[in-house]
């Protein structure tokens, strides 16, 4: 919702803040959703090594986005 604007002003590092404190708790969602934001650097400073790290970790866990996003992107997992 931070980084849309729907009912607060878009902010994407405040997105990014709750974002990352989600996938810091295990939310593998959370987790595919930072991993794509360091890639782009939405929010954050780009880090393609970490971004790559992220989504692979949550890959094995068995978020079907993130196996999808490997594949399309030619990573293996």
């Amino acid at each position: 919702m931070c980084d849309k604007g729907e009912g607060v002003n878009a902010n994407e590092q405040i997105a990014t803040q709750y974002i990352q404190k989600a996938a810091d708790n295990g939310d593998p969602n959370a987790m595919y959703l930072y991993g794509l934001r360091l890639r782009d650097g939405k929010g954050v400073k780009i880090n393609s090594e970490e971004s790559e790290r992220c989504i692979k970790r949550v890959a094995e866990m068995g978020c079907q986005n993130a196996k999808d996003y490997l594949n399309r992107t030619c990573i293996i997992a």
